[in-house]
């Protein structure tokens, strides 16, 4: 008995002791990062890369092998688009014909891109893709796949995610780099490219913040890569011209196109550039609170990683290796220097700012290009290694001048930001038309009802047949059954059908830009697809982007969790839906550009008080429901007829104060069209006030608050297909936007619901005499670090004493500020209210805050020259007892007049 009892505690013993070791080796085999881990990112077992590859990445077997690359130096952000490329080589006596494929996971369904591939026997090719990365997963899976779908060749890759170093991205396209290595400092990561290299695609240089071009031949360029350069630049980045006595060839292939003038002589001087941007301090400081903006920003990614680490995650990798060169002994040792450089004689014919300057020489000119603009030095940006602080100065002077676009983007990708919600929301808004009313399917089950229950039984109480019950209820729910069904089937969904936001932007010359956003829902989870024009280049709806402050798990991912397939083949480009759950939407976006006539005209002129002016509809078609948006107003138009011409006087001006004003019933009810004020808006007004208020908060956040129109092609429903008699009734007028696209052939396949939205850019007169108005500072406030975008950091109190600095362009002669009663009007939102304090100028004499305005009063500032420095940046304090809690506080506006007259974008005509 004794040796049982022993037996069985030995066992007891035995069990423990696997127990304690398999839990130790589970413990461990979790916190493993090495070849034994099971690779989150796949349904395979798998060797994961545990560190992102450098040099070529090549995949081979089967006797094919494929060299990959990708982004730029392999470095990628997460809301962006780059370019994926493989050189595919056959060894096979056979020709191959199949598919390069590439997935970038993310949270949720992916999205899987294809590009149709064909190689004789024993050749090589390449492909290239083009696609956002959304998410922050760390990877991309590449794959060569056989004409049936087979993979032949596979490889996952860790990439190098560049979000989480606060860096400012900067291609040099130059013949001679080396004299450009200064560049990398001070917050730029620098890319070399050269005529091999440089992207034919503007897609291939969305990483791209700044291309500087210096001491190279524009002119061997392709067409398609000036195309590319310029749109590029469009779209809201940074193009930066070196010349000097290259200036003739590194300008060649760009003169036309930025209407550049001047003798193209070239003249030498001695340059002291740090003396024309602020002086050695100035420069000091600039560089100080840029290494304590990144110490920071480096703190709260140290953060997350310490809560990832204590949730059993990969932590974010920094390359340090780039940070904390610039120690406060480094930087007290730098001096002014004066530097020898050839001036190249030339300028833009107008509509530019003269940013730098010295003795009557233009250093660097900037000239706005749409979102984007042009920076133009004029001397060669070369440099030897012992000219530090004119290197220093040449990278301030770039990004103190980043497009007003470009600086949001930069900072919604270091703190976060979801810039289409507008879009998503309008896109899936699915059959709002179909939805059945509900009275008549309520009548129907009232008399089912009364029939199955007391009519039934005493109809059959009377005929003593109550055993037939069990028949004839039966019977008649099958009847009424059949009778619902009948009269579901004009609101029945049954096939696939799309809603589209279709955003169609006239500039100011003859092109219009088309952004089609558009999503595809089914009313099933089976396989489907459409087939497209291979023009058309169609990619997924980039969407929101994780932050650093989400301090939650990272979300893992699939690679073999797709629904969605773009193929881009030969013939056509097709989508592909599988595996996708009913009534879930696939989102998408395409964009294409049309030679048109902008046949909107306007003469409009604004000097602080409201717009004056009128519109001509020059147009052969109505735009519908039409708003202008200029200078913090909204002017309800209403519906503008072909060949009207609209005052503004006679229209109703709404001034918003703040961007969460457009959310404010007045407002939405206004954007929508609804006339009566005690009906609920429907859901197509609902979609029409979404859109516009999108719009207009895109505009004041990102476009630096830019005059435009919107409206709308038309009026007469949602529905919108190849059979829609309205859409017949555009076709037969001048507006040939609304067919020849993308979304004709879309509307070819299946049913569309949704709407074109018209953007014209309009010219605004600021000037009055030998005067112009500027109607805000808020574009020109330096950013500071624990604020996500300029436009917040500027509308709104976060504290009960907070100072602003505000960098005026340095060539503008201020002669007043100006704080307007009408500019400063009460809030529409119930969550919001107005500034009530005082105002103060830090006085640059005597460094105290003088008061210059109180709340509730209208002010005029005309000492200005005790308030503004050399470069012409103003220090301004917000005082108020307010209490914070509750409530988002609204700046005052600030406004000022200058000399000289200025056009629409309140840049002096030179």
């Amino acid at each position: 008995m004794k040796r049982k009892k022993g037996s069985i505690r030995n066992r007891l013993l035995i069990l423990v002791a696997f127990l304690i070791t398999g839990t130790i080796f589970a413990f461990l085999s979790s916190q493993s990062k090495g070849l034994f881990r099971i690779s989150k990112y796949g349904n395979i077992m798998t060797a994961e890369a545990s560190e992102p590859e450098t040099g070529d990445i090549k995949v081979s077997g089967s006797r094919k092998s494929m060299s990959i690359e990708y982004g730029y130096d392999q470095y990628v952000k997460y809301g962006r688009y780059i370019s994926v490329s493989a050189t595919i080589d056959s060894e096979e006596d056979d020709s191959f014909q199949g598919w390069f494929e590439v997935i970038s996971p993310k949270e949720g369904q992916n999205t899987v891109y294809r590009r149709e591939v064909k190689l004789a026997k024993q050749s090589e090719t390449k492909a290239t893709i083009y696609m956002p990365v959304i998410d922050d997963s760390g990877y991309i899976q590449v794959k060569l796949l056989n004409k049936d779908e087979s993979t032949i060749l596979e490889k996952k890759i860790k990439v190098k995610l560049g979000n989480y170093e606060k860096l400012v991205y900067v291609g040099v396209l130059s013949d001679n780099p080396t004299d450009l290595k200064y560049l990398e400092s001070l917050g730029n990561r620098v890319f070399y490219l050269n005529k091999d290299t440089l992207p034919q695609n503007y897609l291939g240089l969305d990483l791209l913040d700044v291309l500087v071009i210096n001491e190279f031949d524009t002119g061997k360029l392709a067409d398609e890569q000036i195309e590319a350069i310029l749109k590029w630049t469009k779209q809201g980045g940074s193009l930066v011209f070196g010349t000097g006595v290259h200036g003739s060839k590194t300008l060649k292939a760009f003169k036309t196109e930025l209407h550049l003038k001047g003798s193209e002589k070239v003249a030498e001087s001695a340059v002291n550039l740090c003396d024309r941007l602020g002086g050695i301090k100035e420069l000091k400081q600039v560089i100080l609170d840029l290494e304590e903006s990144r110490r920071m920003f480096l703190d709260n990614v140290k953060s997350r990683n310490d809560m990832l680490a204590f949730y059993g995650d990969e932590s974010i990798e920094i390359d340090y290796s780039i940070f904390d060169k610039w120690t406060k002994n480094k930087v007290n040792n730098l001096r002014e220097e004066i530097v020898d450089k050839h001036i190249y004689d030339i300028a833009f014919a107008n509509d530019y700012e003269t940013v730098l300057s010295q003795e009557n020489l233009n250093l660097l000119i900037k000239h706005p290009y749409e979102y984007g603009n042009i920076q133009l030095f004029t001397f060669d940006l070369g440099l030897k290694n012992t000219e530090v602080t004119t290197g220093l100065t040449v990278i301030t002077a770039i990004r103190n001048n980043l497009s007003y676009t470009k600086q949001n983007q930069l900072e919604n990708e270091y703190y976060g930001s979801d810039n289409n919600y507008g879009i998503y929301s309008n896109v899936s808004r699915g059959y709002t038309d179909k939805v059945p009313m509900a009275g008549g399917y309520i009548i129907v089950l009232v008399i089912y009802i009364i029939l199955v229950g007391p009519i039934a039984y005493l109809v059959l109480k009377k005929l003593d047949k109550r055993s037939l019950a069990w028949g004839i209820i039966p019977a008649l729910a099958v009847v009424f059954t059949v009778f619902i069904f009948i009269m579901g089937s004009k609101t029945r969904i049954d096939e696939p059908y799309a809603g589209y936001v279709k955003l169609l932007n006239f500039n100011k010359g003859n092109t219009a830009e088309e952004n089609l956003y558009f999503s595809l829902t089914a009313p099933f989870n089976t396989a489907y697809s459409i087939i497209l024009d291979k023009k058309y280049k169609v990619t997924e709806m980039s969407g929101n982007s994780p932050a650093i402050y989400n301090y939650g798990r990272k979300v893992e991912v699939d690679f073999a969790n797709t629904v969605s397939t773009i193929q881009y083949g030969f013939e056509h480009t097709e989508l592909k839906i599988q595996n996708n759950p009913a009534f879930t939407p696939v989102y998408y976006q395409s964009e294409n550009t049309f030679n048109v006539p902008n046949k909107l005209s306007t003469e409009i002129s604004y000097t602080g008080e409201e717009l004056k002016g009128t519109i001509d509809n020059g147009f052969d078609f109505d735009i519908s429901n039409a708003f202008l948006v200029s200078d913090g107003y909204i002017v309800a138009l209403g519906e503008l007829k072909k060949g009207e011409k609209v005052v503004l006087a006679d229209k109703q001006h709404l001034f918003l104060n703040a961007k969460d004003d457009l959310y404010s019933e007045e407002i939405l009810r206004k954007l929508s069209g609804k006339q009566e004020t005690q009906k609920n808006l429907t859901a197509k007004e609902n979609n029409i006030a979404g859109i516009l208020t999108y719009l207009i908060e895109n505009n004041q956040i990102w476009e630096a608050n830019q005059s435009y129109l919107f409206g709308f092609a038309n009026d007469k429903g949602d529905q919108i297909s190849e059979g829609d008699t309205t859409v017949k009734a555009y076709k037969e007028q001048d507006f040939t936007l609304l067919t020849d696209n993308i979304l004709t052939e879309i509307q070819s396949q299946i049913t569309t619901y949704g709407m074109t939205v018209l953007k014209f850019a309009i010219d605004v007169n600021y000037a009055n005499g030998d005067k112009s108005f500027v109607s805000s500072l808020d574009p020109y406030i330096v950013m500071e670090e624990g604020h996500y975008d300029k436009y917040n950091q500027a509308r709104y109190l976060t504290s009960n004493d907070m100072n602003i600095e505000y960098h005026l362009p340095e060539n503008e002669k201020v002669t007043s500020f100006e704080f307007l009663q009408n500019r400063n009007q009460e809030n529409r939102n119930d969550y919001l209210k107005n500034f009530e304090g005082v105002v103060y100028f830090k006085n640059i004499k005597t460094n105290n805050f003088d008061e210059v305005y109180r709340s509730g009063t209208s002010s005029s500032v005309t000492d200005v020259d005790k308030y503004l420095t050399k470069d012409n940046t103003i220090t301004v304090r917000y005082s108020t007892d307010m209490s914070l809690k509750g409530y988002q506080i609204v700046l005052p506006h600030i406004s000022y007049w200058k000399e000289g007259t200025a056009n629409a974008d309140n840049k002096e005509s030179n």
